[in-house]
């Protein structure tokens, strides 16, 4: 496998803790060579995260070559020549070249070799089969330089051998699609996909789920969802009748590009459209999804706000968490196709600061109520009457406003 030409070492390769891994292990401009999305990105100066290697060196080589250096090394499937070597904080992946004598899902039988171009047939898209060397000469056996720069999408070899090698692929190839690529579609790989989509009821839904929360957090996914809605990717997951109202994705996205600083994107919360988008009940009542504990709160507080639209932001400001508020906001807007609450939140919170609550528990024992239950609910409706007299009262405003309550009371019984 000859090279296609020579790019300026990134940042992230003539790094002291990448560079420190190469001068442990022999002849690496020879044996080493960084491959997959780590050159993919650096060719659209895009950020590098992870960083994959690829050796002919067997698995127990690299091994003794990195802990003889005082590296730690994690084997991570050594039969499948893999296991990260961690350089003061940085993860690499590192893998033998192989080629797969029998595949079956995420898993395959592989022999070890030493032909880089029998390694570059076992990988699935054209744009994630690039090789840089360790002296920054670029090889791409299967034309991927042409296909990231015109943003096409496609398999390496025959798409449906391909896609029945491992259907989670078929979610992979929106995924880029969303990522890397636009309209124009290599309809082979597309055709692939649409054609096994009901095999996906076969994966595990820990491994669907990830997939789909990694595209929805693309700056705009809205064309490969559509594409996806069209090909039934969808059915075997929610096996409901779906349709696709594109025009709110679009809003929440325009929305969220107007008002959003951040790049972060929360995946939940475009989810949690992406099940109104296809006509289905919202993600709290209608989820295929195992969400930990966090994301289902996150659900269940965005449902509770989307109900409470009339109530001040002041008042869900103090009551709720921020990226919550907002995010309700934002699909309201969406839904609504009217931005003025958002609008009004996203201009208040610039000034807004959280009021404290003048009481504590200790002022209620100072006025004669003993430890226990009632301290709480006492604090709790103060608190009450002090958010609803818009965080106005002091602290003597509301120790009156208790001593008024405990009178009353006494009143009462008497």
């Amino acid at each position: 496998m000859k090279p296609v030409g020579n790019i300026p070492l990134p940042n992230w390769l003539h790094s002291p803790t990448t560079q420190a891994l190469l001068t442990c292990i022999p002849n690496a401009s020879e044996t080493i060579r960084f491959v997959g999305g780590c050159v993919r990105n650096t060719l659209l100066n895009l950020p590098v995260k992870d960083i994959d290697l690829a050796t002919t060196y067997l698995p127990q080589d690299i091994l003794k070559f990195v802990k003889d250096k005082g590296f730690k090394a994690v084997p991570i499937g050594l039969e499948h020549g893999s296991m990260l070597v961690i350089v003061d904080s940085q993860i690499f992946e590192i893998t033998t070249l192989r080629k797969d004598l029998e595949t079956f899902g995420r898993h395959a039988r592989v022999a070890f070799t030493d032909d880089w171009l029998e390694d570059a047939k076992r990988r699935d898209f054209t744009i994630n089969s690039f090789y840089l060397s360790t002296g920054g000469e670029l090889y791409d056996p299967w034309n991927g330089l042409q296909d990231l720069q015109q943003k096409v999408i496609k398999f390496i070899g025959k798409p449906e051998e391909r896609v029945q090698e491992d259907y989670l692929r078929i979610l992979r190839f929106f995924r880029f699609l969303a990522y890397f690529g636009n309209e124009n579609l290599d309809l082979p790989s597309y055709d692939a996909c649409k054609k096994f989509s009901s095999f996906l009821k076969y994966l595990p839904i820990e491994r669907i789920q990830k997939e789909l929360f990694i595209l929805c957090s693309s700056p705009d996914p809205v064309f490969a969802i559509q594409k996806m809605y069209e090909a039934q990717i969808f059915d075997p997951l929610f096996k409901a009748t779906l349709s696709f109202n594109k025009i709110l994705l679009e809003r929440l996205i325009y929305f969220e590009t107007k008002y959003l600083n951040s790049i972060i994107l929360n995946p939940l919360r475009r989810m949690y459209m992406i099940n109104i988008v296809l006509g289905l009940l919202p993600l709290g009542a209608q989820n295929p999804f195992k969400l930990s504990k966090e994301e289902q709160n996150y659900i269940k507080t965005l449902e509770m706000l989307l109900d409470q639209q009339s109530t001040s932001d002041a008042i869900l400001l103090y009551r709720y968490p921020i990226h919550i508020v907002v995010d309700s906001r934002l699909i309201d807007a969406a839904l609504n196709n009217n931005s003025l609450k958002l609008d009004h939140l996203i201009k208040y919170l610039k000034t807004w600061k959280k009021p404290t609550f003048p009481l504590q528990g200790k002022d209620l024992l100072h006025l004669g109520i003993p430890e226990g239950i009632q301290i709480g609910q006492y604090l709790h409706e103060i608190e009450d009457w002090w958010i609803n007299n818009s965080f106005l009262p002091n602290h003597a405003d509301c120790l009156h406003e208790i001593n008024r309550r405990l009178n009353e009371s006494f009143s009462n019984i008497s």
